[in-house]
């Protein structure tokens, strides 16, 4: 009787201990800097974990003007599509030190095969190897 092929799982970090503590500060970093922008757009959601919310900007409503008017809606449209991109990243790299902590970072999403190591190195938030990038 053959026997079922049984697939390789990788449940281990295949990164030294050195790379991994360069990553975890780079990450560490980058999270920190997108808090700082965000804060400078908007404000935390106290009611959901991870949702940040755009603020209108602050203009002088005494003179304000039709002008005025139009350029603080645009700004505020930017700011909604700052604050969406700038937390999209926010919970990348959040996911990242997740599974930092778990022992499964660098590890792809899709084929759960090692990322490359240059790609990490470019984006240590990335989720998946080359092979199945824009698949998540």
């Amino acid at each position: 009787m053959q026997s079922p092929e049984v697939l390789p799982t990788i449940t281990i970090n295949m990164i030294d201990p050195e790379k991994t503590e360069e990553f975890k500060k780079t990450l560490l970093k980058r999270k920190d800097e997108i808090q700082q922008e965000l804060q400078g757009i908007a404000i935390k959601d106290p009611h959901i974990q991870g949702n940040w919310t755009a603020v209108l900007p602050q203009y002088e409503i005494q003179r304000s003007d039709a002008s005025e008017h139009a350029d603080e809606v645009e700004e505020y449209e930017t700011r909604i599509s700052q604050e969406e991109s700038l937390e999209l990243k926010l919970r990348d790299i959040n996911g990242a030190l997740e599974k930092l902590e778990k022992g499964t970072y660098g590890l792809c999403e899709i084929g759960n095969e090692p990322i490359e190591l240059a790609r990490l190195q470019a984006m240590p938030e990335a989720k998946t190897c080359l092979k199945h990038l824009g698949q998540s």
